[in-house]
């Protein structure tokens, strides 16, 4: 089951409002403005982008993923 993750998760509704944004109208705009298509068929491709953004190209990328990551870990996670 997808959900099984959850189980246990000190903050459970906090990643099902994550993920209900992510995949709605404007959490796929976002992504959008970021250079990638929408899933969503109420969204047709546009077309390739001029920039496709990498959150890997950030210098800081490694230091960063490293908070970014323990901060997801406390929230969704058991």
């Amino acid at each position: 089951m997808a959900w099984r993750w959850l189980r246990g998760a000190p903050h459970p509704n906090a990643a099902l409002l994550f993920i209900d944004f992510v995949l709605s109208r404007e959490g796929q705009e976002i992504y959008r403005k970021l250079g990638y298509a929408s899933g969503r068929i109420d969204m047709p491709y546009s077309g390739k982008p001029e920039t496709i953004y990498y959150f890997a190209d950030d210098l800081e990328y490694m230091s960063k993923y490293e908070v970014w990551n323990k901060l997801g870990q406390q929230i969704f996670a058991k």
